[in-house]
C-alpha cells in the first residue's frame, strides 16, 4: 500500500528537523577541525569503501551535486586526505592514512555528542529507527 501524501509530507519534514539536529551538533563537535560537517561526511562514507569509490558514486551518497562534490573532493585531496587514482575516464576516490586518522580522532567525541541528542530514543528505538532508516535509504 503507497504512502499518502499527507504522511510522506509529515516523515519529510520530521526527517529535516532530525537532519537539523544531528547538524547542529556536528557543527559544535568539529567547530575546532580545519574542515566542514559536510567534508567530515565525505570521508566518513569513504571509511566503508577501502577500495575507493567512483567520483560520480561518492558523491552520490554524499548527497551533493556533481559540483559539490568535485570541489569537496579538491579540498580533501588537497588537503592530503584522499587520493585519486585515474583509470582511463573512471577514476577512484580512496582514503589516506591521514583522512583515516582523521575520522578516527572527531569519531568518538561526536558520537558521544550525537548520543545525547538522541537520547530521548531508548537503545532499542534507535535500533529500529536506524533499520527503517537503512530501509529508505537502500530503497533507491
Amino acid at each position: 500500500m503507497p504512502i499518502p501524501p499527507d504522511l510522506a509530507w509529515q516523515l519529510s519534514d520530521q526527517l529535516g528537523h532530525a537532519y537539523s539536529v544531528v547538524l547542529s551538533v556536528a557543527r559544535r563537535e568539529l567547530a575546532g577541525e580545519p574542515l566542514s560537517p559536510a567534508e567530515v561526511v565525505a570521508l566518513v562514507i569513504l571509511t566503508g569503501f577501502p577500495d575507493g569509490l567512483t567520483q560520480t558514486s561518492w558523491g552520490e551518497y554524499q548527497g551533493v551535486s556533481r559540483q559539490r562534490a568535485h570541489t569537496i573532493g579538491n579540498k580533501l585531496t588537497n588537503a592530503g586526505l584522499t587520493e585519486v587514482t585515474r583509470a582511463g575516464r573512471a577514476s577512484a576516490v580512496t582514503l589516506t592514512r591521514a583522512g583515516r586518522a582523521l575520522v578516527v580522532r572527531v569519531q568518538p567525541r561526536t558520537s558521544a555528542a550525537l548520543a545525547e541528542a538522541l537520547g530521548g530514543l531508548t537503545a532499542a528505538e534507535a535500533r529500529e529507527l536506524s533499520r527503517l532508516l537503512s530501509k529508505l535509504t537502500d530503497a533507491k
